[in-house]
């Protein structure tokens, strides 16, 4: 199977607000193991010392257990540099619209090492249990990532 990512979409008829401009993932097939998508970000690599702090909105329609179970859905938020990352897991109930912003992550131990590498961001759904189904949906909008670094 595939999934097909859609700009400018409305998740109205999905249940979600009546706007435009959310970014739509779909699966047109069953996952039977990790699925998710990303996105490069740019080539600054996260090294110790650095923060990151990400942000989005995100609505994820649950109403035909599109993501298998009718409990939480649980994704993760990664933003991975060379062979270092970052993760956040998070929890949705689905058919709302989530805010999302994490606390500004400081990696303790991030190898200098991966300087020079690009920085991907990546929505991933691990669990088998929140593996998503053929005709599951994930609407995005309003992403933000934050990388300061000090001295």
């Amino acid at each position: 199977g595939s999934m097909t990512i859609s700009a400018n979409q409305n998740p109205n008829s999905d249940g979600g607000p009546d706007e435009s401009g959310w970014l739509k993932i779909n699966w047109d097939t069953n996952q039977t193991s990790a699925s998710g998508f990303e996105k490069t970000l740019h080539t600054n690599s996260i090294i110790s010392g650095d923060d990151v702090t990400i942000g989005y909105r995100i609505f994820m329609p649950n109403s035909s257990a599109q993501f298998i179970g009718s409990d939480s859905i649980a994704y993760q938020v990664i933003s991975a540099t060379g062979g270092s990352s970052l993760v956040n897991v998070v929890t949705s109930v689905g058919d709302q619209v989530d805010d999302f912003t994490s606390s500004t992550i400081s990696p303790p131990n991030t190898s200098n090492t991966d300087e020079g590498e690009t920085v991907k961001v990546q929505f991933r759904f691990p669990t088998a249990a929140d593996y998503p189904q053929a005709g599951a949906d994930v609407y995005i909008k309003d992403f933000t990532f934050l990388h300061t670094r000090c001295c």
